[in-house]
């Protein structure tokens, strides 16, 4: 009776583990700061899995931008609603691009994105360089960047529950470009 109580406490502290993975702190806590709405994006360059060289900053396409992680159970969640964001605004050029934090090799990464059928650009990132660069708080965290490389909407967590506040930010960006 008493191994069982114990099993079950070390399978709740393993649960809380689990859940409280898709937490990752900068490497600098202490200076850290995240990148204000309004504020001009860092440029950030790196290779799809594709083969293609993914560009943010300015001027480019109106970009989503979701830093991810295979790892986080809340990053999984949201790849079909990211996928169906890309889906929907394509013919308008925006673009979803899924930034991979994943250490190590590009193998689990491509794995997962082919099982998934993602058809949005994705970059395997394993040295955190847009962590730091967008000064990332934690995975999974989306961005909506003008074409302008202004930073316009972001939020930390999943996004499913709130892809209309995504798809109002994009067509409010198009809204503007069209009537300029």
């Amino acid at each position: 009776m008493r191994i069982h109580a114990v099993q079950r406490v070390a399978a709740g502290a393993s649960l809380l583990v689990v859940l409280g993975s898709c937490r990752q702190k900068p490497a600098d806590a202490g200076a850290f700061r995240p990148l204000d709405v309004g504020s001009e994006v860092p440029a950030y360059i790196m290779p799809s899995l594709r083969g293609d060289t993914v560009r943010l900053g300015s001027p480019q396409p109106v970009t989503v931008l979701n830093v991810w992680a295979t790892w986080c159970p809340s990053c999984r969640e949201e790849m079909s609603t990211l996928d169906g964001v890309e889906k929907r605004f394509r013919k308008d050029g925006v673009r979803v691009v899924g930034v991979s934090v994943d250490r190590g090799a590009s193998d689990r990464v491509r794995r997962y994105v082919a099982e998934q059928h993602l058809d949005f650009a994705i970059v395997h990132d394993p040295e955190g360089i847009v962590i730091d660069r967008f000064r990332i708080p934690a995975v999974p965290t989306t961005l909506v960047i003008d074409s302008s490389g202004v930073l316009r909407w972001e939020h930390t967590g999943n996004i499913a529950d709130i892809v209309d506040q995504v798809d109002a930010e994009i067509e409010g960006l198009l809204s503007r470009t069209r009537a300029s």
